[in-house]
């Protein structure tokens, strides 16, 4: 015969901790106009969650720097994309900076 246990449960309080520290991670990377969607750039730490990415263009010429990046739990790249003032994209240094949890 099957047994069936019932019974009931009182939870008084539950205790969470959460270590999480926040990690800096940069570097600079070349930029390549052919790369299609952008240069991928790997990052040199391994993250939970990045809450930042910053990237700037080097070099005496004006220039624009975006990033390409999908939030998802343990990321481990974006993509970075460097264009002219016309809006041309072109190749070129490019420094970056992320801030996240570290895994």
């Amino acid at each position: 015969f099957p047994v069936t246990i019932c019974g009931l449960y009182r939870v008084s309080g539950i205790n969470s901790v959460l270590d999480v520290k926040l990690k800096n991670d940069a570097g600079s990377v070349t930029a390549n106009a052919s790369d299609v969607g952008g240069t991928t750039v790997n990052f040199n730490n391994q993250f939970v969650d990045v809450t930042s990415i910053t990237v700037t263009p080097q070099g005496t010429t004006p220039l624009v720097a975006m990033y390409d990046f999908t939030d998802a739990p343990y990321p481990t790249s974006f993509k970075v994309l460097l264009f002219n003032q016309s809006g041309a994209r072109v190749s070129g240094t490019v420094s970056w900076q992320v801030k996240g949890y570290e895994k």
